[in-house]
């Protein structure tokens, strides 16, 4: 096996990696969002681990759609030398570039819950949330 075609296994292999990773954190994380909201409405303590899940989910999710570039760069600037990721990769890239949109989702929803609960705890305050 060359070396050319070991690193794009390994390039490969770290792309559906990272795509996993994303994808699991984000799901969690959607999972997660409804109990956090009903937490604010209800007026318990929100988790102090709020950003854990969606946070490291949309950093390997950029970070998968990134080596998916880096990749095909490296196939294209070694003249022959390196094996582009094929179609395989560029599935896992648009995997990756889902859980993107699912993660900047996840990061947003967590913020606008901890803009939600600090305006429920000042006084005089009145909150409503609707569930459907």
């Amino acid at each position: 096996m060359t070396t050319a075609r070991r690193n794009m296994r390994g390039g490969l292999a770290g792309l559906v990696g990272l795509t996993a990773v994303s994808a699991v954190c984000v799901t969690a994380a959607l999972t997660q969002g409804s109990e956090q909201t009903i937490a604010v409405c209800e007026g318990r303590a929100q988790p102090e681990d709020l950003y854990v899940l969606s946070a490291p989910g949309l950093i390997a999710a950029v970070l998968a759609v990134a080596l998916y570039f880096v990749l095909r760069r490296r196939a294209s600037a070694g003249s022959g030398t390196a094996e582009a990721p094929g179609r395989a990769g560029l599935v896992t890239a648009l995997l990756a570039g889902v859980a993107l949109l699912g993660g900047a989702l996840a990061v947003w929803g967590d913020y606008h819950r901890t803009v939600m609960a600090d305006l429920a705890a000042q006084p005089n305050t009145l909150v409503t949330c609707r569930m459907a």
